[in-house]
């Protein structure tokens, strides 16, 4: 079958097997389906939170992404949340960007979220960032749900694959490298 194929073409699919290429298309899959899904659903123009949340949730593999999926989400999502209190209190400054990187360092601590913690004060300031008001902050934690869900599902749906082959088979590649 490979003789039948062009050489490109065999390469192209033989490299669409290993995990750096499926992980790339699976998560750029994941965030464009999670903004389409959020321009229906979200008021914002650009609902780009969305994405986001899709390709921190997209994992290489099913296992790990239910097991991060969770740890991730909760820190986007308090991310906006501190964002919005700030945006309604204060806005963007120099000393509310220290102010809102240090609450959320701290505040990422406390909602245990693990090794993602600086997600926290990463969300809190592109959300700062892009919204000025705190009524429209509400729909960055809309378009984060979206993207948490649509990355939690597309791993269900479309299931990663087991990165596993066979001994002999790694056996052979290795010898014919």
């Amino acid at each position: 079958m490979r003789d039948l194929l062009p050489e490109p073409l065999t390469t192209l699919v033989r490299r669409g097997r290993e995990p750096a290429v499926a992980q790339t298309v699976r998560s750029t899959a994941a965030a464009v389906i999670s903004y389409v899904v959020a321009l229906s659903l979200s008021s914002e123009p650009a609902p780009l939170t969305a994405p986001l949340t899709a390709l921190l949730v997209v994992q290489v593999t099913l296992y790990s992404t239910l097991t991060t999926g969770i740890r991730r989400v909760n820190s986007v999502v308090a991310g906006v949340l501190i964002a919005i209190g700030f945006s309604w209190l204060v806005g963007l400054t120099w000393w509310s960007l220290g102010l809102i990187i240090l609450a959320s360092l701290v505040i990422g601590r406390f909602v245990r979220v693990g090794e993602f913690v600086p997600e926290v004060a990463i969300s809190a300031m592109l959300v700062l960032g892009v919204t000025r008001v705190a009524s429209t902050a509400w729909d960055r934690v809309l378009e984060t749900l979206i993207g948490a869900v649509v990355g939690l599902l597309f791993n269900v749906l479309f299931v990663p694959p087991v990165w596993v082959e066979p001994a002999g088979q790694a056996i052979q590649d290795l010898a014919r490298r």
